[in-house]
């Protein structure tokens, strides 16, 4: 049996996961989540504190939502930057010049 829980602890939210009466992990506990502890500044604590108690969800919740949507965010543009450089044709210089009348 698990018993899970969400703590603000110095501005950090930390999971606890306790086991109980289980000597060997089962499988079930296999996929469970990772405990994840960051200190955020007392402002910005505040600001998913209030935003918290406006939308009714967790702390928790809101953080997840948000770290999964800047992950997505950043996976998109690692992946654009990544395709525009496999595309990317390149000119020499000399015909660069010479297109532009700057040729010697």
């Amino acid at each position: 049996m698990l018993i899970h829980g969400y703590d603000l602890v110095d501005h950090a939210l930390v999971w606890n996961a306790v086991e109980l009466n289980s000597p060997q992990p089962s499988r079930a506990n296999e996929h469970r989540p990772v405990m994840l502890a960051i200190r955020l500044p007392e402002a910005i604590e505040k600001r998913l504190a209030s935003l918290s108690t406006e939308t009714g969800r967790t702390k928790t919740a809101l953080a997840r939502e948000a770290i999964v949507e800047y992950i997505d965010d950043l996976e998109d543009l690692y992946l654009a930057e990544s395709r525009a450089r496999q595309a990317r044709k390149t000119i020499p210089l000399e015909e660069v010049e010479r297109e532009l009348g700057l040729a010697d």
